[in-house]
């Protein structure tokens, strides 16, 4: 992606410091930090998918993996590119680290990742309310709503499954 931001900065006469001063350092920072934890939970995401043994929810973890989580993950290290920001240490391409099955059961691995969901929902909310810089609080608006969807499909798979831990009913007891 260098390569079409150098054209276009040729065209337009711009360069890496002039496109620097478009964003805050309270921004750049966050750009890096949401990559840096982007490539953790990819990490923690490809360990977690070598231990799925139910097939359709595999298929549901790689499908997020590929549309969601690796698209953000390739945004965000466009605009690390753009502004001329290293990027953080990145996560390993593929793991082939297989666990205990009786300690990687699916519904662990399940919760595991709506935690992360939920987490990531959190972090792209602070980058909303962190940027001044409208297109990038815009990026992280439409991360938030990929992130929310993802979430839905999630809980709705794992009240399927029976793995959504349901908390006591609500109500007089006589």
């Amino acid at each position: 992606m260098v390569q079409v931001f150098d054209f276009v900065d040729l065209i337009a006469g711009g360069d890496v410091a002039k496109r620097q001063t478009k964003i805050y350092s309270g921004e750049a920072h966050m750009l890096w930090e949401h990559l840096q934890q982007c490539h953790d939970y990819l990490e923690l995401t490809l360990v977690a998918l070598n231990n799925i043994t139910d097939a359709e929810f595999k298929l549901m973890v790689e499908k997020g993996l590929r549309d969601t989580m690796k698209t953000q993950i390739q945004k965000v290290e466009d605009l690390l590119t753009s502004y001329g920001i290293p990027f953080p240490e990145g996560a390993p391409q593929s793991i082939k680290t297989k666990g205990d099955p009786e300690i990687w059961r699916d519904e662990m691995v399940f919760n595991l990742l709506l935690v992360g969901i939920r987490n990531f929902m959190n972090v792209h909310l602070r980058g909303i309310k962190l940027f001044h810089n409208d297109s990038l609080r815009t990026l992280f608006m439409e991360f938030l709503v990929e992130e929310l969807t993802v979430h839905d499909s999630m809980m709705k798979y794992g009240k399927l499954k029976g793995w959504v831990l349901s908390p006591p009913a609500f109500g007089h007891q006589n």
